[in-house]
């Protein structure tokens, strides 16, 4: 998303306008990260997202909508007005700098200070778009974590995937198509150049239960 003096627009530069605060509430209950879900109309086709906001923005008045760098990213709805995957914003600037990048990386803080997450971590994984790191081929690129098991790099964000130590070739895909992407007997790292890098086993991602995870 990028942004105007005075409205929100996204990526493709189409204006976005408030539509109303009905909001789903499996979202809320699903995301992990706290702050304001709003629905909006995107551009001149209109389609609809739910935006999930900083949790540091605040509206000066009702009808304020924050600049697209306080977007963390959102929920694109069908047809049917049913929301498909979070998709992290890659224009989305933490308001206090170090603060969370995504949904996820909220939920791998929680778990890295000793706070329960549940298996909302594993639904949150499953239900976004995240980056993986491939080859030239669009093959997994598998290599070892710390501790020496396999794995390959999986960001939760931009923000997340520019933090690599190293320059990969990255592939954006649903989180629940990573147990058909990964390889059998390798896990998944994730946000490794992050302050809270999680390895998760893979195979409890293919039902949605919730998975077994490990410091790396």
């Amino acid at each position: 998303m990028a942004e105007t003096a005075d409205k929100p627009v996204n990526a493709a530069g189409a204006e976005m306008s408030l539509a109303g605060y009905l909001v789903p509430s499996r979202l809320r209950k699903a995301c992990l990260m706290p702050g304001m879900i709003r629905q909006y109309n995107v551009g001149v086709s209109g389609t609809m997202w739910f935006a999930l906001i900083d949790p540091a923005w605040r509206p000066s008045a009702p009808e304020d909508s924050p600049p697209s760098s306080q977007m963390v990213g959102g929920w694109r709805l069908d047809t049917e007005g049913r929301p498909g995957p979070f998709e992290p914003n890659p224009q989305y600037l933490p308001a206090n700098g170090e603060g969370p990048t995504d949904p996820i990386d909220y939920g791998l803080r929680m778990a890295a200070r000793g706070e329960p997450v549940g298996d909302q971590l594993i639904a949150m994984v499953r239900d976004s778009v995240v980056e993986i790191v491939c080859d030239e081929q669009g093959r997994p690129r598998v290599g070892p974590a710390p501790g020496e098991a396999p794995c390959v790099l999986v960001a939760t964000s931009p923000l997340q995937r520019d933090q690599s130590p190293l320059d990969f070739h990255w592939v954006r895909v649903v989180g629940s198509k990573l147990p058909d992407i990964v390889p059998s007997g390798v896990d998944i790292l994730l946000n490794l150049g992050g302050p809270a890098p999680l390895r998760l086993f893979t195979d409890p991602l293919r039902a949605g239960e919730q998975g077994r995870t490990q410091e790396p």
